[in-house]
């Protein structure tokens, strides 16, 4: 570059010291920076290109939006695998990227991330900031960072191809051409900044040949792809056959044919045909060998479907063979469990029966005993009689005998009266002396006194003694009688008793029997009844042959339907034997085809480099013969542009381009062309660290852009040859252009009224202030509500539904092509990101995805509708937070062309100046309107988040609800950490005291329970009446008071209470220190009488 006219030399230890400010600015960046990744899904195979693929992707407005701003190297990763990919088109609706070294049997790919480096980035910006201290660039050093003003520009008449340029433009591009160093050229919205390049590119080219420079190098770039795109458009007409575009590209249709990569198709053949006669060889066998691996592959993916159907059909016949195993075990288990309870029926039955068979025998047996003893008793007192009997005849029988003797006596005694008396006498003393009888009889004899006897008193004593003597004989034989039958009775009465005997022993004996067969029955049931209850491996080792043979004849369709699947698992499992080894066979196949390509690759590595060598030197080739090259300036760092040196640079869109990212482009040049508003959106500085902002506050500097660094060097703005101001305005209508001229611009912009022959605006008049080309700006006032994400970014889900009506509207009246002609803009992403998930053919996006667009009708959903806690709006609404609001709003005004409605608060309006401003313009134009004043189509209903009762939209809760919902709030914020003595946890150590004593008096109490009022409403302690309490009672402790909205939630939570007849009793902070006594005597008043307890 040239040096700067200097009045004064800038110290080399500050120049220094700036440097290592944003040496160090680079180094924080390093540290805290994160890949970009986006998103994309379903891809589908298009092309092949040897190892590169071509997949097309339909794709999102956002996606497309991220993709047309990429300013980096980026990659495809595929799961957790990095590919090298190109983007070879990008349209709004679809992507194709070709993918390097991709396996190509992915035809379908359902989801990846393109993920761009932003280290890459920031390291390549530090490697040109660390270049700056190469005394080789000590005088771009001084000119970057020095406090000199710029030198001015040389005037250089130009011949101008647009014949319609104004005076500012002709002036820029004068001295443009002529530029020394730096010259800025201040674009505002709509002012033909971008046509002013062709004029600058065609007048140097021009100057340069009449110098002798017949191939001059210029650069165009931009910190975007999209932004380089732009300004290629306007070159291409006429500088087709001189520029090349370098990089990745956003451009489609004509515009491709200066693409770098379709300049090499053209070229290639010319340069290296054969080697690419032996690169079509290679890849032709290296084809033929894919295609053989590939249908071995599909070979073994075939045979590794029919495995899997085998393997399933395997895993679905052990599942049926489990299942019938398990069918066959339960019903297994049911026939033998029904056969054993059949049997324990069975023995039940029988133990039953024997027990009444056993109960009758005893009864029986007891019968039989009864007369046993009774035959007993009657054959003892038989016995006795016999033996009476027995002793009577044998008294009557002595007595007979005595009878006789005494007759024989008295017979003697009468014989011997017949004789003498002497005789007689002998007689008698030999009869008393030798005859014994008369010693037994000595007593009778004197008894009878028969000695005195004559014959007359003897002979009827003999007589009588004889008829005695019959008597006693006949009483013999009677007696005799009776014992023979009475020893007949014995006889039988004996033979019954044997047989009563018999009968019992039997009995018993039978008795005994049954009662063992019962106890054996019993044992058996016990048994079963254990089996039963027992596993049915336990069950089943306790089946007989014969039980077994008889369940299997019941079991047979299961163990034929079981031998049926076992078979076919047999054959299956044989059929995949044969394809395992079918696969082994083809996998051998494909090792050896996958070696013969990696041979071939190998062979042909030399090969390729020798092309790669001679692409890249034709990629050289083209870069150095093609006098402009358009890039963004980060792909100036590109090996392959890295040795060419630049006659001028032309950079686009620098009022949103920092030094770092301007900082490349600045080494390779002598002179640089600024294009850019620096009223507009500032360069994005990422802040997402603590560390960052505190050093951003510290060197305010850095976040200013290349152009207003350069612009605050200008001594005087209104010099020309430093700077130039385009000032005809010529994108939007005058009424708009007016407000972003006189706000943003002071005044400067002139409204360029068009050609009403050319003039054929998309909208009509109409009698909807919304739809109507009648009201080029509107203002829609109402009383949203703004909720936030969980990252803080605000969204209205009122606005939303109010932006989805105007939108239908728009569509119901002028068509659904309108919706291509629309756009919503926003400051807030979760806004815009809710919004497009709903209105998906209307672009929307934040306010920075739209610099450098336009539209006919732009909405501009504010979100915002209360100030924050410093009573302003934020940053990004705020001029007194941050000047970028100044830059969003100017941005989101003059993209529109026919018409801007912005939605917003009364508040936002009144409180923020510019908004203020914006508000009195509009209403200027009679263009606020109040919801009241538009269709009723318009018109949001908003209802409570509680009750869902209708409410005003400024409103999110309605009164009551908002109270509760404060107090929830509180509670929320105050955590349940302290314990008591039942475990339950409370919010305080003072509810931890009133916990226990509830606890200690035995009171039955729920801590917060729900109030039987509002879903989200609770008490401190809920005492149930139960049996001790004639009502339920709702505890409350107040804690210490002194806090406005505690008193007045408490106030309101007391009204509930009262209005709903629930029965509070409330504890304040002073009822602590007695808290005994106060609970005691609050409560004995809700105590159920002892008598009714």
């Amino acid at each position: 570059m040239n040096e700067m006219n200097t009045k004064q030399s800038v110290p080399s230890k500050n120049l220094d010291k700036k440097l290592d400010i944003y040496l160090s600015y680079a180094d924080l960046l390093l540290k805290y920076s994160r890949n970009q990744e986006i998103e994309i899904f379903n891809g589908k195979l298009k092309d092949h290109d040897g190892h590169s693929p071509i997949y097309y992707f339909k794709i999102e407005s956002e996606t497309y939006r991220d993709l047309k701003n990429i300013r980096a190297i980026y990659f495809f990763k595929y799961g957790k695998k990095p590919y090298k990919c190109d983007i070879i088109s990008l349209e709004k609706d679809h992507l194709e990227l070709r993918i390097s070294d991709f396996p190509t049997e992915n035809t379908t790919i359902e989801n990846g991330d393109i993920v761009i480096d932003l280290r890459f980035i920031i390291e390549q910006q530090k490697k040109a900031l660390e270049k700056l201290k190469n005394p080789k660039y000590e005088k771009q050093r001084n000119i970057i960072f020095g406090n000199t003003s710029m030198s001015e520009g040389v005037f250089v008449e130009c011949a101008f191809k647009k014949e319609n340029l104004n005076d500012e433009q002709k002036e820029a591009i004068e001295y443009a051409v002529g530029v020394k160093s730096i010259y800025l050229i201040w674009g505002p919205p709509g002012t033909g900044k971008t046509t002013v390049a062709p004029e600058i590119v065609g007048n140097y080219i021009r100057m340069q040949k009449e110098k002798g420079n017949d191939k001059p190098k210029i650069l165009v770039c931009g910190y975007t792809n999209a932004a380089v795109d732009n300004i290629v458009k306007t070159l291409f007409d006429d500088f087709k056959l001189m520029i090349v575009r370098f990089g990745k590209i956003t451009l489609k249709g004509k515009y491709k044919e200066i693409c770098l990569e379709n300049i090499l198709k053209k070229e290639k053949e010319k340069i290296y045909g054969e080697l690419m006669k032996k690169e079509e060889e290679f890849e032709d066998d290296k084809r033929k060998l894919e295609i053989e691996e590939k249908e071995c592959a599909k070979s073994i993916d075939n045979i590794n479907v029919e495995k899997e159907e085998l393997e399933s059909r395997i895993n679905e016949i052990d599942k049926n063979i489990a299942s019938l195993k398990k069918q066959k075990q339960k019903r297994w288990q049911q026939l033998i469990t029904h056969y054993f309870k059949k049997k324990k029926n069975g023995i039940n039955n029988r133990i039953a029966q024997n027990s009444t068979k056993w109960k009758k025998l005893k009864e029986n047996g007891l019968l039989v005993i009864e007369q046993i003893d009774k035959t007993k008793f009657e054959i003892t007192q038989i016995n006795k009689k016999i033996i009476d009997k027995g002793e009577n005849i044998n008294s009557l029988e002595k007595k007979e005998i005595k009878n006789k003797e005494t007759i024989k006596i008295v017979e003697l005694y009468l014989e011997m009266t017949n004789k003498n008396l002497i005789s007689a006498f002998f007689t008698k003393n030999i009869f008393k002396f030798t005859n014994p009888i008369y010693n037994r009889y000595k007593r009778e004899i004197k008894k009878l006194k028969i000695k005195n006897m004559n014959f007359r008193e003897l002979e009827p004593l003999c007589s009588e003694l004889i008829k005695d003597n019959n008597i006693t004989k006949a009483a013999i034989t009677g007696k005799r009688n009776e014992l023979k039958e009475t020893e007949e009775i014995h006889e039988k009465k004996t033979d019954e008793f044997e047989k009563l005997k018999t009968k019992s022993a039997s009995l018993k004996k039978e008795i005994l029997e049954i009662k063992s067969k019962i106890e054996k029955d019993k044992k058996e049931y016990e048994i079963i009844d254990e089996k039963i209850s027992s596993e049915p491996t336990q069950l089943m080792d306790t089946v007989s042959e014969e039980i077994e043979e008889l369940i299997d004849k019941k079991l047979s369709e299961i163990n034929n339907a079981l031998d049926e699947q076992t078979k076919n698992h047999e054959i299956i499992v044989k059929k995949l034997n044969y394809l395992e080894s079918d696969e082994k066979v083809l996998s051998n196949n494909k090792n050896d085809i996958e070696q013969e390509i990696e041979d071939l690759i190998e062979s042909f590595e030399l090969i390729k480099l020798d092309i790669q060598r001679k692409k890249n030197e034709l990629i050289s080739k083209i870069l150095h013969e093609k006098t402009i090259i358009a890039t963004t300036n980060m792909s100036v760092c590109n090996k392959q542009v890295g040795d060419i040196d630049f006659d001028i640079v032309i950079m686009d869109e620098a009022g949103a381009i920092d030094l770092l990212g301007a900082v490349i482009p600045l080494l390779r040049t002598k002179k640089v062309v600024f294009l850019g508003d620096p009223q507009q959106l500032p360069p994005v500085i990422v802040n997402n660290a603590r560390e960052m902002d505190d050093f951003l506050k510290k060197h305010p500097e850095l976040e200013k852009s290349i152009f207003e660094i350069f612009q605050n060097r200008c001594p005087d703005e209104k010099n020309k040859k430093r700077l130039v101001m385009l000032k005809k305005q010529y994108r939007m209508r005058k009424e708009i252009s007016k407000f972003v001229s006189d706000n943003f611009y002071k005044g400067d912009l002139e409204y360029v009224e068009p050609d009403k022959s050319e003039v054929n605006y998309t909208l009509k008049e109409n009698d909807d202030p919304v739809l109507d080309i009648r009201y080029p700006m509107l203002c829609l006032l109402n009383s949203f509500h703004t909720e936030y994400s969980k990252y803080g970014s605000g969204y209205c889900n009122g606005e939303r539904i109010l932006i989805k009506k105007i939108i239908q509207s728009f569509k119901d009246t002028y068509g659904e092509d309108i919706a291509d002609k629309i756009a919503i803009i926003t400051p807030f992403r979760e806004q815009a990101n809710r919004i497009k998930r709903e209105i998906r053919d209307v672009e929307c996006g934040t306010v920075h995805t739209f610099q450098g667009q336009e539209k006919e009708v732009i909405i501009y959903s504010t979100v915002k509708y209360h100030p924050n806690a410093d009573e302003t709006f934020g940053y990004l609404l705020d001029t007194r937070k941050s000047k970028k609001a100044e830059n969003l709003l100017n941005v989101a005004v003059s993209r529109a062309k026919e018409k801007f409605v912005i939605i917003g608060c009364r508040k936002l309006f009144s409180n923020v100046e510019l908004y203020d401003e914006l508000f009195k313009y509009i209403k200027k134009l009679n263009g606020i309107k109040l919801p009241e004043e538009l269709k009723e189509e318009y018109v949001i209903k908003n209802f409570c988040k509680m009750c869902k009762k209708p409410i005003e939209n400024k409103y999110e809760y309605c009164y009551y609800c908002n109270i509760i919902n404060r107090i929830r709030t509180f509670i929320e914020d105050k955590p349940r950490k302290y314990k008591a003595k039942d475990s339950d946890l409370l919010r305080s150590s003072y509810e931890v005291r009133i916990d226990d004593w509830f606890h200690d008096n035995h009171i039955y109490h729920e801590v917060e329970k729900q109030l039987p009022l509002y879903e989200h409403l609770y008490c401190d302690w809920f005492l149930p009446k139960k049996d001790m309490f004639t009502q339920d009672i709702y505890v409350e402790y107040w804690g210490p008071m002194g806090d406005k909205g505690y008193e007045k939630h408490r106030k309101t939570k007391e009204e509930l209470y009262r209005k709903h007849g629930l029965t509070l009793l409330s504890i304040e902070p002073a009822d602590m220190k007695a808290l005994d006594d106060v609970l005691t005597r609050r409560l004995s008043g809700f105590l159920v009488k002892k008598e009714n307890r």
